[in-house]
């Protein structure tokens, strides 16, 4: 998903974000980080299951639960991991953006005011 970023206006402040970086960032948050943590599940629930084989008794019963325990908060890690990662980047591009557009905005005020009239206009005097 690319990140939108609010351009300067000629001649404003220019807001100090790496959109770069934080378009890498969210890449890797939403196609990246879920995909490594199954990935390295995977060969885990392979080698619980090898190791199960042929054991019986109160110890494998305590295994299997810890194992899934592991399996339930690796996928949940995996999931809000991502989520709570690319939320986080989203909301410093956006407030990255709500500052690039105060910038402009007080750059346009600015040359406003100073393209306006700067002679007041003196007091007016009655007619004769």
């Amino acid at each position: 998903m690319p990140i939108e970023r609010v351009s300067p206006v000629e001649g404003a402040r220019v807001v100090d974000f790496d959109y770069a970086a934080a378009e890498h960032a969210h890449a890797w948050a939403t196609r990246t980080l879920p995909r490594s943590l199954s990935d390295q599940a995977a060969p885990r629930r392979q080698a619980a299951r090898d190791a199960g084989d042929g054991w019986e008794g109160h110890f494998r019963e305590e295994f299997d639960r810890a194992e899934a325990d592991l399996a339930t908060r690796v996928s949940t890690a995996g999931g809000l991991g991502s989520v709570t990662l690319a939320g986080t980047i989203t909301r410093a591009v956006d407030d990255a953006n709500e500052r690039q557009r105060r910038y402009n905005r007080e750059h346009r005020a600015a040359e406003e005011a100073a393209s306006a009239p700067t002679s007041v206009p003196g007091p007016t005097r009655p007619g004769p």
